[in-house]
C-alpha cells in the first residue's frame, strides 16, 4: 500500500525536493494559498503556455 502522506512524489514536477510539502498536493496548495502564491506546478504550466503563445 502506497504511503498517504507523499503519495504523489513520484509525480511531482517541483524542484524544491527538499520542501516539507513535495508530493503532498493537498498540503502544498493549502500553504501557498495561505501566502497568495500559486504552487510550483501551476507556475510552470503557465510559464509553458505563455512560451507557446
Amino acid at each position: 500500500m502506497m504511503d498517504k502522506e507523499r503519495c504523489n512524489e513520484a509525480n511531482c514536477p517541483c524542484k524544491k525536493v527538499d520542501c516539507v510539502n513535495h508530493g503532498r498536493c493537498c498540503d502544498c496548495i493549502m500553504n501557498h494559498r495561505k501566502k497568495g502564491t500559486l504552487v510550483s506546478c501551476m507556475r510552470m504550466m503557465l510559464e509553458e503556455q505563455a512560451e507557446q503563445k
